[in-house]
């Protein structure tokens, strides 16, 4: 009997209830912001993880900041401007890649 208590409190108190609530336990990587953290840190000569210092709030720099949010406005300004594009629509309408 006490080989199932302590199973029961093993697993009540580890990572595998966790994972059942819980999901996976991991977050999904956002590509965009992965993104703008490689480029911005190679146009400022930085390493990734000090790029999101800063985001977080660590460490100060505005122009690093200022690069950042530029770049992922237009990145999805293009997002936006493809999938508005009436051409690629009547193409998609008129050739099945089905």
């Amino acid at each position: 009997m006490s080989n199932g208590l302590d199973y029961l409190c093993s697993t009540l108190k580890g990572y595998k209830i966790k994972k059942q609530i819980y999901g996976t336990m991991t977050k999904k990587k956002d590509n965009l912001r992965a993104i703008v953290a490689k480029e911005v840190a190679e146009k400022h000569g930085i390493k990734t993880n000090h790029f999101y210092k800063v985001v977080r709030g660590d460490r100060n720099n505005d122009e690093l900041l200022a690069d950042a949010f530029d770049l992922e406005q237009s990145i999805k300004q293009v997002i936006v401007d493809y999938k508005n594009n009436r051409l690629l629509t009547c193409v998609n309408e008129l050739v099945p890649f089905n």
